[in-house]
This record gives structure tokens, sequence and C-alpha cells, in this order.
């Protein structure tokens, strides 16, 4: 009994149920304490969804969970066709089946909300909310490139939708070598760096691509990009976590680093860090493109880092002699 009892009791599994309680607030109802069955409504904010019943994901902590038993949850969602259903369970029955050892209902929910978001907008055409299909997503960089402006790369959300596959935008581009900071950890989110050397959008398209097929970066909460190839070509994506893709590529930008892709994947504690969140990010960006020649400890302001193959060599030299 005691033993039981312990089981029930996980620190991970309680101190799930907590950080949820602070993420979802009224949207988290606890329906049996003491067989810790708890509900979370998910209301995807859309205007063409505006007036359905929100689904609701109903999950129980049983004994073992999450070390040794997989979550046991039901899902309803009544208005979602039978097709889009079942496509959604199989995403969630991967994420639980493949995450024992880790508490999964916040990954369940962010699935729910990026997948619903997904379909209704591929469903009404307006990409402008979630851009899904990739021809309208090329339509939408050729009338950049006609513009004259900023030329974009489809989001990091599209990409993962057709994970692990590559999108035909980058058919043609050569993997780039990706590079991989060291996590920080602050009140139990992660932050971690990655970035490239990439002279085309395609090269951009490829390292985003090759990063998400990477299980753990894929399901983080938040992978914030930014990409500047020259000050007319480049451009970044918030990926849920609002303005932090632009102050990577601001980063970018004021130390004059070109040629270079740069993501950053949230792994999100369930504790808010409020501003703090953004000085992580910018933080292990800075860390990683000094460690990587991309920026220089002394000249990450001077606006002139070009990243050629002779400023680098050069710069190995003078450190070996002395």
């Amino acid at each position: 009994m005691n033993l039981l009892a312990s089981q029930l009791c996980d620190p991970a599994a309680a101190e799930e149920v907590e950080a949820l309680s602070l993420i979802y607030e009224e949207e988290f109802f606890i329906l049996e304490p003491d067989n810790r069955v708890y509900e979370i409504k998910i209301c995807p904010k859309l205007d063409n969804i505006a007036n359905k019943e929100p689904i609701i994901l109903r999950f129980q902590q049983v004994a073992g969970y999450p070390s040794t038993i997989p979550l046991k949850y039901e899902l309803f969602a009544p208005w979602l066709c039978c097709s889009a259903l079942n496509e959604l369970e199989i995403q969630l029955e991967l994420i639980v089946t493949s995450s024992l050892g880790s508490p999964v209902v916040h990954m369940l929910v962010e699935t729910i909300q990026t997948f619903v978001c997904a379909f209704m907008s591929s469903c009404s055409g307006n990409l402008s909310m979630h851009e899904v299909k990739t021809p309208s997503l090329q339509s939408q960089l050729e009338n950049h490139e006609q513009s004259g402006t900023v030329v974009s790369v489809p989001s990091v959300k599209s990409h993962l939708d057709i994970s692990p596959r590559i999108l035909p935008f980058a058919s043609d581009s050569k993997s780039p070598e990706i590079y991989h900071g060291k996590p920080l950890v602050d009140r139990k989110s992660i932050f971690q760096a990655h970035c490239a050397h990439v002279s085309t959008r395609g090269e951009v398209s490829f390292f985003i691509s090759a990063l998400l097929m990477d299980r753990k970066i894929a399901t983080a909460t938040h992978n914030i990009l930014a990409w500047r190839i020259s000050s007319k070509e480049a451009d970044c994506d918030d990926d849920g976590e609002t303005h932090a893709g632009g102050r990577l590529l601001h980063l970018l930008t004021l130390s004059g680093i070109e040629n270079a892709a740069v993501m950053v994947s949230r792994w999100f504690g369930g504790i808010q860090l409020g501003p703090d969140r953004f000085k992580h990010i910018n933080n292990v960006a800075r860390l990683l493109l000094i460690e990587h020649k991309f920026l220089s400890k002394s000249g990450d302001d001077n606006g002139n880092n070009n990243n050629t193959e002779h400023h680098k060599k050069h710069k190995h030299d003078r450190r070996k002699k002395k």
C-alpha cells in the first residue's frame, strides 16, 4: 500500500499538475483528486472556430506515471472530422508512448493546439493564421521577391508539419553543418541554441528541417529562429514566443553577422520567467555564435563580421601563437 501511495505521489507527476494549473489557470480542472483525474479545455484562438465547443483533454496520472507507466488520456473533439481526429490521435499516441519517464501533458496540449490551428487554416484557405501548404508558401515567397523587401522562408511550424521530410523549397540545397550550444536551465525551463552557416534560403529551410528531425527539439515549447544572409535577405520566427525572434534577428543585425542561421529551443518548465526569458534566448545564442567564430568577443557590436574562412583561420592561428 505504501508503494502504491508513493507511486501515486510521484514528485514529477505532482510538479506537473502544479505547473499545468499555473499555465492553464481557468482552463484546468481537477475532476477526481483521489484518482488524479484532470481535464484541460483547449480553445485555439481562431475566428473560424470561435463558436465551437472547446476541445477537451482528460487525463489520469495512474500509478507509475511518468516513470514507468504512460499517461492515460481521452480526447473530446466532436467537431473535428474523423480523418483529422484519427491523425491527431496518432500524433498524441506517439508522444505518449515515446516519452516514458517524462511528463507529457503540456506537450499534448501544445500538439493539439498546433494541429487544430493548422487544420482549420488549411480548411479555410486562410494561411495568415498558420502556414501549412507548401504551394501557397512558395507563392508567398515569390511575392516577397517581387516586392524587393526582406525575403522569408516557411515558418518553423510549416517545417514541423511535414517532418521528417524536407520541404520542396529546400530540395536542391545541401545540409549545413549544425552546431549545438550548452543548455541553460532557469527555474526548470531549458534554453539551447543551434546555429549554422547558410548562404541561401533553401539552406535555411534545410537547417530548420534537420533540427526538427531531433525529436527533443521538435517537441520544444518554442523554437525561436533568426537568419540573415544579407541586409536585404533576412527574417525571424517567434514560434509562439512573442517578440523573441525579432530580438534574435536584432542580435544578428547589430553584430553585422551574415550567412548565418540560429535557432533557440525553449522547453517550458512550468514557471513563468518574465523578461528573463528574452535575456536567456539571446545569451545562449550569443555564446554559441562566439564559440564558433560567427561573432568575436570584442567585436560583437561592431557590425563588421562577415565570417569569412580567412578571418576565422587568422584568429585561430593567432591564438595558437600565444
